[in-house]
This record gives C-alpha cells, sequence and structure tokens, in this order.
C-alpha cells in the first residue's frame, strides 16, 4: 500500500508551476533507485534490486514513518523526480519527555545544472515541517556549510572517527595496498596479520589487552535489552522499544561489504553488564564499531574488550565513530588516532536538546542516525 501523501509546507505559488516538494511514495522506488546510482555510484545502467530494497524498507516502509517525518522528493512540473531527501524517523526521550525527530540519510540532485534549487527546496520544506529536532551523523563538507547556513549547529565531538590499528603489519598492507588500488589487498592483509602474530608468539609477546571485562557474543534480543539499558543514562536518547533495536540491528546487518555484523554483551568481574559492541570486520580485515555503549566508569574495559574480541578473529585494525563518553576510555589506551571523515550536525526548537548533544549527553551517531544503513556503505555495483 502506498504511502499516504501529504501536502508539502514549502514551494512558493510562484514556483509551484514547474516542481512541488512531496512525500515519497512507493511508486517512486525505481525511479530513486536509478538516480542513487547516478548520482553516487556514476552509473547510468538499471537499478540494484537490493539498493531499491533498501529505500523502500528504510526510506518509505519504516515502522516509524509519520507525515513529519516522511522522506520527500522534488518533482518536476512533467511528473519526474530530480531530487530527493532520505530520511530515518528518530522518536526520542529528553529526560522523561517524548520528542519527534529525524535523521538526514540518502540527500540528491539528479542533475544541478537543471534543478539548482532542488537540494535547498528539499531542506527548507523538511525544516519547516513541526519536528522537535533533526540530527545527521554521515555529514560531508559540503552539505555541513550548507546545513549551517540555514541555522543546523555543528557537533565537533561526535564528527571524529576513531582507528587503533591491531597488528601493525597487516594494517600498513591493507593500507598500501588499498591505495595502489590493487586486488588481493585482503590477501596480503591476512598474511601479514599471520606473520606478525607468529613473531609475537616466537618473541612471548602479550596479544590484545582484555582489561578485567570479558565479552560473549549474544542474540539480537539479548543486544536490544542491553542496549536500551545503558542508552537510558543519556539525557537525550533514542524513544524505541527493544523491537526497533532488533530490526535496525537486522537492516545493519545486509551490508555485504562490511562482513556479518557481530553483537557481544561486555561483563564485569562480577557478572554485571559493562557495555555492549557491535561491529563488523570486513574481507580486508579491517572492523568498523557500529555501536559502543558503556555503564559509566567502564568506558576503557568495554573497549579493550572490543579490541581483543578484534584481534581475536585476526582484524588489523578497528574504528568507529567517536562518543564524548568514550574520549577518556580511548585516551587511556595507547595506539588510537583520530581522523575526520562524516559530520554530525542537528537542529532543535528546544534549546535543551542541542545543549544535551553538545554537552556529551545526547547518543547521537552509531544507532541513532544514518551511518548504520546500507545506504550509507554498500556500492550496489
Amino acid at each position: 500500500m502506498a504511502p499516504k501523501q501529504i501536502e508539502s509546507p514549502t514551494a512558493p505559488g510562484v514556483s509551484k508551476r514547474r516542481f512541488r516538494v512531496r512525500p515519497v511514495r512507493l511508486e517512486d522506488v525505481e525511479r530513486l533507485s536509478r538516480m542513487f546510482g547516478q548520482v553516487f555510484r556514476n552509473s547510468a545502467g538499471p537499478a540494484s534490486p537490493a539498493l531499491a530494497d533498501d529505500i523502500r524498507r528504510l526510506l518509505v516502509d519504516h515502522p516509524d514513518r509519520t507525515d513529519h517525518t516522511a522522506s520527500l522528493v522534488y518533482e518536476r512540473d512533467d511528473g519526474d523526480l530530480g531530487g530527493f531527501l532520505g530520511l530515518i524517523p528518530l522518536p526520542m526521550l529528553l529526560g522523561q519527555r517524548p520528542v519527534q525527530a529525524a535523521a538526514f540519510s540518502t540527500w540528491m540532485v539528479e542533475d544541478r545544472a537543471r534543478d539548482p534549487e532542488a537540494g535547498a527546496l528539499l531542506l527548507r520544506a523538511h525544516l519547516k515541517r513541526p519536528l522537535d529536532a533533526t540530527l545527521a551523523d554521515t555529514a560531508n563538507r559540503l552539505s555541513i556549510e550548507f546545513q549551517m547556513g540555514l541555522g543546523m549547529r555543528f557537533a565537533p565531538a561526535q564528527s571524529l572517527q576513531w582507528v587503533r590499528p591491531l597488528n601493525y603489519a597487516g594494517y600498513a598492507a591493507a593500507v598500501a595496498m588499498n591505495r595502489l588500488g590493487l586486488a588481493g589487498a585482503g590477501r596480503l592483509a591476512s598474511a601479514a596479520a599471520r606473520a606478525e602474530a607468529a613473531a609475537a608468539r616466537l618473541l612471548g609477546r602479550r596479544g590484545a589487552d582484555a582489561g578485567t571485562c570479558a565479552s560473549r557474543p549474544c542474540s539480537r534480543e539479548e543486544f536490544a535489552d542491553a542496549w536500551l539499558a545503558l542508552a537510558a543514562s543519556w539525557r537525550l536518547r533514542p524513544n524505541w522499544p527493544a523491537a526497533r533495536v532488533t530490526w535496525i540491528l537486522e537492516q545493519a546487518d545486509r551490508r555485504p561489504s562490511l562482513g556479518p555484523l557481530h553483537l557481544r554483551l561486555v561483563c564485569d568481574q562480577s557478572g554485571d553488564l559493562a557495555g555492549c559492541v557491535a561491529y563488523h570486520i570486513g574481507a580486508d580485515r579491517r572492523g568498523l564499531a557500529v555501536s559502543i555503549l558503556a555503564r559509566p566508569a567502564h568506558e576503557q574495559d568495554v573497549l579493550l574488550a572490543l579490541l581483543a574480541d578484534a584481534a581475536a578473529q585476526g582484524a588489523v585494525l578497528m574504528c568507529g565513530p567517536a562518543d564524548p563518553r568514550l574520549m577518556e576510555g580511548f585516551f587511556r589506551i595507547p595506539g588510537v588516532y583520530y581522523r575526520h571523515t562524516c559530520g554530525a550536525v542537528m537542529t532543535a526548537r528546544d534549546a535543551g536538546l542541542t545543549q544535551a548533544v553538545l554537552a556529551g549527553d545526547g547518543l547521537l551517531g552509531g544507532l541513532a542516525g544514518d551511518s548504520w544503513t546500507p545506504l550509507a556503505t554498500e556500492s550496489y555495483l
């Protein structure tokens, strides 16, 4: 069943003869898939069935979709689509008060020369909606400048990626081969990792330090319960039932380029929950953390448990989005460095929402954003 159409709050009357901004419909999916391939993958071929399915599930049929969080299309007067603003609904709590928010996902204009105003009109149309907040955790430098020009705030502490090499020989091989664009980077990195592990055994060097906490694999349902319990300590946090977390984990596992999603619970010496981690390890042996939550004062041990798990599975490095609450734990772990990748921005009607994020008391990024979606990582080629 096609989503209910709602009237766009934008489009000045003088311009309605040439275009309109409206909510996405189910019948738009095939066209949007072709647009995505052309804009982001430089592909003029037919739409990928996997891409069309992801757009439908995430941006049309999302279970939390409302009239105010529906994704938007820019439709020309001939009925064809020229642009798209994808949105992930994000119901949240500020303390105990419900907050209606959304996270930016795919934002694209097919032909900027033909429709130079499409991107701005899509964004303005959304920002006029009666939402409490709009967030983004995968913004590039160009879109950050544009969004800040429309009054959005930059969140610097959530705009870094941490990187921790685990096997320096394997890491160097992976970096060198990937930069040269040669085939076999994963095999070379794995061979280098095995060589370094053998050298470590021969020389009696210790493996990755797991700290004082132990971890174990868990089901999506166990992870969801742990994630919600740990997220409750943030002032601003997602307002999800456990079933929504498991749904997100299911979608995040649909990213073959990153490898399967590993879910683990971390417990302290008394057996109490200390944290939970979700991460991928790809064929090139690079690990990507999707979500890391830790009980206060257990950040370092949760991070050490994650690094030890990844090293035991042959990862040559781990990386992931920065979180202000984890920074002290990272500071205590040698060999961690940081780099710019995607940025985080937000706008809110209530200053308390913005203050919570900028003060490090807002759970932004990880599962609370767009970076977990296949649309953010997969090539679909």
